[in-house]
């Protein structure tokens, strides 16, 4: 079950180690930008408090950013385990991790009983969706680039859940049809949107 809880999950440390210099560096330039507006030549000048709370706002927002990232796909994942081994069913899930067909980059594995989504703690069985999609968010930017990012999702008890990400539409596109056909043969009750 390890394996499948590294593929799983995200790692809590890369996740870390990768937030804390972008957030350091936005700090250090929200600092510069108050002192550019300051006289900095002052030497009896006091640490400005919008420093502090400058530095409070930014670790809240990191906070919330790693909750969101690392933090609350492993809740959602160990609250799912425990359901599994209640119900005896982890035996499926690792017989569909090591055989399933790898997806979308080895984004989601694809197997007898269940599909396993990468880095969002999401294991779901055939039976448990109601309905799958692909969605789709477009944003535009003040230069006017347009990026597009692509998650697949699915609802299951009323709840819409990411099941991962998927960055390269246009060469998985065969493999989204594949997946759609897979999922009506599984259960046929799946609405595909």
């Amino acid at each position: 079950m390890k394996e499948v809880k590294k593929i799983c999950l995200p790692n809590r440390l890369k996740t870390i180690l990768i937030m804390i210099p972008i957030f350091a560096a936005v700090y250090v330039i929200g600092l510069i930008a108050f002192f550019f507006d300051d006289d900095i030549d002052d030497p009896d000048k006091e640490f400005p408090i919008y420093a502090v709370i400058l530095l409070i706002i930014m670790i809240i927002i990191f906070g919330v950013i790693f909750y969101e990232i690392a933090i609350k796909p492993h809740i959602k994942f160990n609250k799912r385990l425990k359901y599994f081994n209640r119900n005896n069913m982890t035996q499926y899930i690792i017989s569909d991790f090591r055989k399933g067909i790898r997806m979308f980059n080895n984004n989601v594995i694809v197997g007898e009983h269940c599909l396993i989504g990468k880095r969002e703690g999401l294991i779901v069985f055939y039976n448990e969706i109601q309905s799958f999609y692909c969605f789709v968010k477009r944003d535009v930017s003040e230069e006017g680039h347009v990026s597009v990012s692509k998650s697949l999702k699915i609802v299951g008890g009323g709840k819409e859940y990411l099941l991962c990400d998927v960055s390269d539409w246009s060469i998985s596109e065969p493999e989204y049809i594949q997946l759609c056909a897979f999922l009506k043969i599984k259960n046929p009750s799946i609405v595909i949107k």
